[in-house]
């Protein structure tokens, strides 16, 4: 086998969202090592480099047993910022635990007060079905941590978003963030498909890209920017036509 998975051990398989087929590469592996008297070090995401720097980790959206561990992650490694793929509720089906309270005068107490999530500033909607809200965490000596917190609503599960562009304008906010925690549901497919138009993913997430609408949609953002430069040919042309046609189809 290709890689060794730590996610087929029995004691793990309970925290992760998808046991027989998303597995998580113990090259890349977070290891949670917060608090000290935790000693479980597993949570179900990878570390994706650009160059010699982590620049993002790929995630499974939180469940009811892993937000713990979700948010030891975000405090641990001090991240400045989440982009959530999913909606919490898609085609009748739970893809995500909400993980943050329901308004910003609640709380939300994790770990026997360990931490504390609130939200520190409400969401709201920075470009078309893309909101913003700002989440800070407190933990039981007073030190806070505070991150942006960036939901895609419209990005449909194995599918792709409507607006190509919209990817490179989510990705030019985050240009100067380290390290970016990006999930979905299962963390791969949307996840790895916004991540994949930075870097290579191949040995870093397994199966980062699930289908070949996604495969396809990163080269059409990629000629969107093209496009938006003014940088034409009919070759182009005739596979934005052609990629419609089959984008059409898949969602129709």
């Amino acid at each position: 086998m290709r890689h060794e998975f730590s996610s087929e051990r029995k004691y793990i398989k309970i925290n992760n969202r998808f046991h027989s087929y998303v597995y998580c590469i113990d090259e890349t592996r977070v290891l949670l090592k917060w608090p000290e008297d935790n000693p479980n070090d597993y949570v179900h995401a990878n570390w994706v480099k650009i160059g010699n720097v982590n620049k993002f980790i790929c995630t499974q959206g939180p469940t009811e047993k892993t937000i713990d561990d979700f948010f030891r992650l975000i405090w641990q490694e001090r991240a400045p910022c989440v982009v959530m793929l999913c909606n919490i509720m898609e085609m009748g089906k739970k893809k995500c635990e909400q993980y943050w309270p329901d308004s910003t005068d609640s709380a939300l107490p994790l770990m026997d007060g360990k931490l504390t999530v609130r939200i520190a500033e409400a969401a709201r909607e920075v470009e078309q079905n893309i909101m913003l809200m700002r989440i800070s965490l407190t933990d039981d000596k007073g030190a806070t941590h505070t991150f942006d917190h960036w939901q895609w609503k419209a990005w449909p599960d194995r599918g792709v978003p409507e607006i190509p562009m919209a990817v490179f304008r989510l990705l030019i906010r985050l240009k100067t963030a380290s390290p970016i925690v990006v999930h979905c549901s299962a963390g791969i497919g949307r996840t790895g498909s916004i991540v994949g138009l930075e870097i290579a993913l191949g040995n870093q997430r397994h199966g980062s890209v699930q289908t070949d609408a996604q495969y396809l949609f990163m080269h059409r953002v990629l000629l969107a920017l093209a496009e938006n430069k003014k940088i034409t040919s009919p070759e182009m042309s005739a596979f934005v036509a052609e990629y419609d046609k089959v984008i059409a189809t898949k969602n129709g």
